[in-house]
């Protein structure tokens, strides 16, 4: 039934509460506050009260009496919560009122995703999301979570538990980059529209709701097609011509990323760092020049050269590892030279120290492009590569950026070093390296090549030097 209408309604003089009367009884005035962290109030009859200035002027009393018995409500207290005795005597007990309290809201996931996908679309009408971000995660929640939640029976956001991503990775059949991406996504769904909006159970952990996916050294892509001699020129080639036209460009920021991503390739190649985590987040501080002594010539004459020694320190791997390159010194060098000349000129207030990314971009504070940059700069010069190129390494897949750590790999074994030192530089088993043992033999049987004599490396005692340090 309805509430009776308000006759007199007046602010009380603490300012906590407010005094009125109802049509029904006009003559009886009535004290109310609203109860700390709740939506409910307290009622109490204001005494002897007859006009709303006598109801004024005893409001005090009535408001410190009140106080006195905040936890039971008397007989004239017109309380909110006469639903919760009325449950109270029914023989409800206190639990069961206390789970329905907290029972989360209930929404069909479908909807769901409809909503989020809509704010999505706003930060891309706005600039701060990207259209192609936007599309990936469309994709994903639409094509991908939508099938899997349906196959496990899971319609409304009060189905889902810490356990409903849990055979997600068995279900999708993917690469592990792929499944990675998803996982990321659908979290950024779960945390950014269902937590937020109080549609998850109080008793879900999301911080342990999606699974995790570790950079295995098995699950490497390791199985990318390799590039061998003849391709890598033609590779090489086409990289120094998107080099040499970027030149003209109008915005020479793309002048400066076809340079990087020349240098950065040509790196990937000559020490086999992952691209993605690596390669992508490698410091000027994690390189040196390490002078090192090659086998002597004909004349008895040791050859001094330099090399890099790069240090990998991310957590995520199995372990840190150092790697020595002896291409890789002379590629660092020209990469340094050139980036510099290009800040210098374009770019004068970026300074660059030895926290400063090696592959990092002046325009954003030095930090690392995004790896989808680097893959859609690949996919290009593949496309444009794509009719001049007449081996893709024993099968019809094009090279992807991890074929460039694979031909590392490759390379290493063809040249003769052990399988230990190749794994061990590479961060990968031993075990897992001799599937690129095979392919090394496969390879020598099908088509003979003239293999350049390898350097056996010898450190000297000098101390290693920083790139930056160069005169």
């Amino acid at each position: 039934s309805l509430l009776p209408r308000i006759a007199e309604k007046a602010q009380a003089p603490n300012g906590k509460g407010v005094i009125f009367s109802y049509k029904t009884e006009p003559n009886k005035f009535y004290y109310r506050e609203l109860i700390a962290g709740t939506k409910r109030y307290r009622y109490k009859l204001i005494a002897n009260a007859i006009t709303l200035n006598d109801a004024l002027d005893k409001c005090v009393e009535t408001y410190i009496e009140l106080q006195k018995n905040k936890e039971r409500y008397k007989p004239d207290c017109l309380s909110s919560t006469k639903s919760y005795e009325k449950k109270k005597k029914n023989g409800l007990s206190n639990k069961v009122v206390a789970n329905r309290s907290i029972q989360q809201k209930a929404k069909e996931l479908e909807n769901c995703i409809d909503d989020f996908l809509a704010e999505q679309r706003k930060k891309v009408v706005c600039g701060v999301l990207a259209e192609r971000t936007y599309l990936n995660k469309k994709q994903i929640l639409k094509k991908q979570m939508t099938p899997y939640l349906e196959n496990i029976g899971a319609y409304s956001t009060n189905q889902l538990n810490n356990n409903t991503f849990k055979g997600y990775l068995n279900w999708r059949v993917a690469a592990i980059s792929t499944k990675r991406l998803e996982v990321g996504i659908i979290k950024d769904f779960i945390l950014n529209y269902c937590a937020i909006n109080s549609l998850l159970a109080r008793d879900i952990d999301t911080k342990y709701m999606m699974p995790i996916i570790k950079n295995s050294v098995i699950e490497d892509q390791g199985n990318s097609p390799l590039i061998d001699k003849s391709s890598w020129s033609g590779v090489v080639e086409e990289l120094k011509k998107l080099k040499e036209e970027s030149k003209g460009y109008a915005n020479h920021r793309g002048e400066y990323f076809n340079l990087l991503f020349y240098r950065w390739c040509l790196l990937a190649v000559e020490t086999g760092l992952r691209p993605n985590i690596e390669l992508n987040r490698l410091r000027w501080c994690d390189i040196y020049r390490v002078e090192v002594a090659c086998n002597p010539d004909h004349a008895g004459n040791n050859e001094q050269k330099w090399i890099a020694r790069i240090d990998s320190r991310k957590d995520n791997l199995s372990k840190q590892r150092t790697v020595y390159s002896l291409g890789g010194d002379d590629t660092l060098r020209l990469w340094r030279d050139e980036q510099q000349n290009y800040i210098d000129k374009y770019c004068p207030k970026i300074r660059i120290t030895e926290k400063s990314l090696v592959f990092g971009n002046p325009y954003r504070e030095m930090s690392r492009y995004s790896y989808s940059r680097f893959t859609r700069q690949w996919h290009l010069m593949i496309e444009r590569l794509k009719d001049n190129q007449k081996s893709y390494a024993w099968n019809n897949t094009n090279f992807t950026l991890f074929s460039l750590r694979s031909t590392y790999i490759f390379n290493s074994l063809l040249a003769g070093n052990d399988i230990c030192t190749t794994a061990k530089y590479a961060g990968i088993s031993v075990a897992y390296c001799e599937k690129y043992y095979n392919r090394v033999q496969d390879y020598k049987k099908s088509k003979h090549i003239a293999e350049e004599e390898a350097c056996e490396v010898g450190l000297t005692n000098k101390q290693p030097k920083s790139y930056l340090g160069i005169d």
